[in-house]
């Protein structure tokens, strides 16, 4: 049998209940993190990980033919209200705002498949210079939060501070597909 220590009267953690330890994890937790984002600035704010929903984001985005002016996402999976946006392959160029030609009117939490998405359409922040796409290429889709709840997609006009991608583990959510322009379709 081995002997333990009584509590102490004047120890605090002793002397919470269970919640309120519980309660004071939160707290500490909540406040490191919130310490990050002040540090950190926006960077930290645009990075806001999803790993912890109920719903894991997740994006399908196939290989696939097109006629230029419209893309099809086979699935996603957004953890709350959102977007799906095609990006160009400048997004490997660290352009994230100009590499953008192309998002879903916004989008309910929860599964969505065979998403069409249009391509060089109206979005604010973004002019085109073309109306399709004349060449075959890697294209990327990603999930985005409408993290200021209009339902209107802000990230390009915002200059990438509004509507930031969802993230799990530290990385943005996407799938990339090889997008080729054929004459048939």
């Amino acid at each position: 049998m081995t002997a333990s220590n009584p509590p102490r009267k004047n120890d605090p953690e002793q002397s919470q209940s269970p919640s309120k330890k519980t309660s004071r994890r939160t707290f500490l937790t909540t406040t490191a993190v919130a310490s990050a984002a002040v540090t950190l600035g926006g960077t930290a704010l645009a990075a806001e990980d999803s790993s912890e929903t109920e719903s894991s984001p997740s994006v399908t985005f196939e290989s696939q033919t097109t006629d230029g002016t419209t893309v099809t996402v086979k699935s996603a999976t957004l953890p709350e209200h959102g977007f799906i946006v095609i990006h160009d392959e400048r997004l490997y160029d660290d352009k994230p705002v100009e590499s953008i030609i192309g998002v879903t009117d916004h989008l309910f939490e929860g599964t969505h498949e065979n998403v069409e998405v249009q391509l060089f359409d109206y979005i604010s922040g973004r002019e085109f210079d073309k109306s399709e796409l004349k060449e075959d290429q890697t294209l990327v889709a990603m999930l985005h939060r409408d993290r200021d709840d209009n339902s209107v997609f802000d990230y390009a006009e915002s200059n990438g501070i509004e509507d930031p991608p969802v993230t799990k583990d530290g990385e943005a959510v996407s799938d990339d597909a090889e997008v080729e322009v054929g004459d048939d379709c």
